[in-house]
């Protein structure tokens, strides 16, 4: 499960967390997503499973559990799926690609455009960590 972690903090009283995580096919196909919002002591969380073209949807708040189903936006992808739209594409500099990426956390999907930029290599070896990542 890979996910993505976003905080925010003002004036060291109010603070915003948001986390993803997706659930995709190894070519990139959506299956699965979830996300939690936590503003001052307030917790939201977002899942959705997605099938068929459509998106069963589970949105708890306060203990309280809304469901819906929704549709699943044609060609929108998560992460990997966008990754891979971006190797498809290819990689030489100048180059770009356009992909409609689904946010978990609004229940939107979004146009975006990549456009792929001159490397600019600057390597420091630290440390090697080797990194497994778990799936299931």
């Amino acid at each position: 499960m890979s996910s993505g972690d976003l905080a925010f903090t003002w004036w060291g009283h109010a603070s915003v967390t948001v986390e993803t995580w997706p659930t995709e096919t190894t070519s990139g196909a959506p299956l699965a997503f979830g996300s939690v919002s936590r503003l001052s002591g307030s917790e939201s969380r977002t899942d959705g499973r997605v099938h068929d073209g459509t998106v069963d949807i589970a949105i708890t708040t306060g203990g309280a559990i809304q469901r819906r189903t929704m549709a699943w936006p044609a060609g929108a992808l998560l992460p990997e799926g966008l990754r891979l739209a971006g190797v498809r594409a290819g990689l030489k500099p100048g180059s770009s690609y356009s992909a409609l990426a689904f946010q978990p956390s609004s229940l939107e999907a979004a146009d975006i455009t990549s456009v792929i930029a001159a490397a600019r290599i600057r390597v420091r070896i630290i440390r090697a960590v080797y990194v497994v990542n778990n799936m299931g």
